[in-house]
């Protein structure tokens, strides 16, 4: 695990992995993974009901599955992929037979996918990645959709105190340097939140353990006992 100065931390495949093995990560009193939930995003339930998921869907990072369940709950073809070989067995776990659902062991960076896709849904990959991998990642999805795809997409915003730990801080200026580059033209950005699992006194313990300042609970809002770091909504159609 990379910690840098500005709290951002960088995980490999195999760290995220352990956190879904349940197996904390040596030098931080961490062993689950913090944005996994058993419920869809409240994010992609509103995609839904916008009317803005369609067609074949990708879920891009899909972890243990709850979006990619929920949405073939509600009859969509949808294809979870992720690097973590246990957040996928979890996954599995959560689909029964009948639903239109399948998982698949799958680099973001280098996709061996077939080009199918109508719908992708980052549901908070893309601030996983550096922006080296980022850059390739966006390109490695217009690969692999066709061309009336969208992109939807929450990711963790700048708006996050760098005293907090946290994944990449995206700005607004990045997602416009990096998407329509690679072919996505950006049709919205909504500011937005992501439900973390860190209780304060959590957040407090993993603070110490990688040397940031202690949090007095201000710098971030809660629900229900839950972490609201701020995020940015992304819809993005693809362009040929």
């Amino acid at each position: 695990m990379t910690i840098l100065p500005t709290g951002e931390l960088y995980l490999t495949p195999l760290q995220y992995d352990a956190l879904y093995a349940r197996k904390p990560l040596p030098g931080i009193s961490l062993d689950i993974p913090v944005w996994d939930s058993a419920d869809p995003s409240p994010t992609v339930v509103r995609w839904h009901d916008a009317g803005l998921i369609t067609g074949q869907v990708l879920d891009a990072g899909c972890g243990t599955g709850s979006n990619a369940v929920w949405l073939a709950q509600h009859n969509y073809q949808v294809t979870g992929f992720d690097a973590a070989p246990h957040a996928l067995d979890i996954a599995r776990t959560r689909a029964n037979d009948d639903l239109p659902v399948r998982f698949t062991i799958a680099d973001a960076i280098d996709l061996k996918l077939p080009t199918a896709y109508n719908t992708v849904i980052d549901s908070a990959l893309y601030h996983c990645l550096t922006i080296e991998q980022r850059q390739v990642y966006i390109r490695e999805l217009h690969r692999v959709c066709r061309t009336d795809a969208r992109l939807l997409m929450t990711c963790v915003s700048e708006a996050l105190p760098t005293t907090l730990p946290g994944p990449f801080r995206i700005t607004r200026d990045e997602l416009y340097a990096t998407l329509p580059p690679a072919g996505w033209a950006i049709t919205d950005i909504t500011p937005g939140v992501i439900s973390v699992a860190f209780t304060l006194d959590l957040l407090r313990t993993v603070c110490a353990a990688i040397n940031l300042p202690e949090p007095s609970g201000d710098e971030v809002a809660f629900s229900g006992g839950f972490a609201q770091f701020p995020a940015w909504e992304v819809v993005a159609e693809r362009q040929n």
